[in-house]
């Protein structure tokens, strides 16, 4: 089938980890113009915006048609290289795919058990699966149960800059150095190997010591699978906030695939000038699957004293996550929370962000202290993302000459 351009109007979404190549072949060929060719890079296996968070598929064919108008067919592609999981590896596994093996990873990289019931197998068949060797570093440690790590993060203000004493990946967390922006620092967290699975305990430390500025967020979503074992996985987040220095906790959402079962918490503790800016989402099952299990605590202290301590659960077992007072029919949900001295002078006003009742809805809220917090709820990641960048707008703190990303 010959399809041209000038009888339909057509355009391409290409998927790399860290490149554009896909794309620029597709330029060189002169395949189409170039304003109908859109490259997105994932970072990490490319599939995993086709099977698992399509958000930013999704926002490149809604750019792409700003650009050139209504498209009648949109091709995306998705079969770059594979670094992190070579041929095989288990983020290829998804709907209507066959059960990976093994889980292969660079020389030198560490390896786990690869027992990861991704999709609606019988249970029996995971002891089938075949175990591989793990290489551990002096502070991870492995069992039949998962794998149990720390990363530790330290950021300290040096000279009107800041400087990264302590950066220390461990287990599945790979830590990687981004170019700064002004004095702020500015760290990625790399999946490594496939995390969390049933039984691991994963952790991660950052502080900011006083005046220093910290950025982190992750080159990709992190799913949350099913592992060799029916045990819970632990994945807590322990943020330190010294006098007039500031945190940034931005990662990539978090996707709770079908049968996992995660814990997830994050313990905040803030000096009274310190300031905060955590975002977090949730995507319930990935793309065509039902939802994992998670449930979550934030806890967040300033000077001491409680700010918030809220808790959530979701997915099976859960008693009414899915009714009308918790998310209904929707299958995603984040918030932002904003700390800063500034709202003590000129406190957030509460207001509602929709899209369409079918699309979700977003609430902004101004907390018992100098803090605001959005929670939204929507039917998928993409449409998720909009309301809380639309919200995240409007929290921008009042007095405050730092710039936002």
């Amino acid at each position: 089938m010959h399809l041209d351009h000038d009888e339909l109007s057509l355009a391409v979404v290409t998927n790399d980890i860290y490149t554009r190549e896909d794309a620029e072949f597709l330029l060189r060929e002169a395949v189409l113009p170039p304003e109908r060719i859109s490259a997105v890079e994932t970072g990490a296996c490319p599939h995993t915006a086709i099977r698992d968070d399509i958000s930013a598929n999704l926002e490149a064919v809604e750019d792409l048609e700003d650009a050139v108008g209504p498209l009648d067919l949109i091709l995306v592609e998705s079969g770059g290289d594979n670094l992190t999981s070579g041929g095989h590896g288990p983020r290829r596994q998804g709907p209507a795919r066959r059960p990976a093996r093994r889980l292969h990873l660079p020389q030198g990289r560490r390896r786990r058990t690869a027992g990861l019931g991704l999709g609606p197998h019988p249970p029996h068949r995971l002891d089938r699966r075949p175990r591989m060797t793990l290489t551990t570093s002096p502070d991870a440690t492995t069992s039949t149960g998962g794998v149990h790590a720390t990363a530790r993060i330290s950021a300290a203000s040096r000279g009107g800059t800041t400087v990264l004493p302590v950066l220390d990946g461990d287990g599945p967390f790979e830590l990687r150095r981004l170019h700064s922006r002004g004095a702020e620092a500015r760290v990625c967290v790399i999946g490594a190997m496939s995390a969390p699975l049933g039984g691991d305990r994963l952790r991660i430390e950052a502080t900011a010591q006083p005046g220093a500025r910290l950025h982190i967020t992750s080159a990709a979503a992190t799913l949350a699978l099913r592992g060799a074992t029916a045990e819970h996985a632990n994945y807590d987040i322990h943020l330190t906030v010294a006098e007039h220095a500031e945190i940034r906790w931005v990662p990539k959402p978090l996707i709770c695939a079908a049968g996992s079962n995660l814990r997830q918490t994050w313990t905040i503790d803030l000096a009274p000038t310190a300031r905060l800016v955590l975002r977090e989402e949730q995507l319930l099952g990935r793309t065509g699957e039902p939802p994992g299990q998670v449930t979550t605590r934030l806890t967040v202290r300033r000077g001491g004293r409680t700010l918030l301590d809220q808790e959530a659960a979701y997915g099976p077992g859960a008693p009414g996550w899915d009714g009308p007072a918790v998310l209904a029919d929707y299958r995603a949900t984040g918030q932002i929370l904003t700390v800063d001295p500034a709202y003590e002078a000129t406190p957030s006003d509460t207001r509602l962000f929709d899209l369409t009742p079918d699309d979700g809805h977003a609430l902004l809220a101004p907390l018992a202290g100098p803090a605001a917090l959005v929670t939204a709820a929507a039917s998928d990641g993409h449409r998720l993302r909009r309301l809380l960048n639309t919200a995240q707008a409007v929290t921008r703190r009042p007095a405050s000459t730092h710039s936002e990303p």
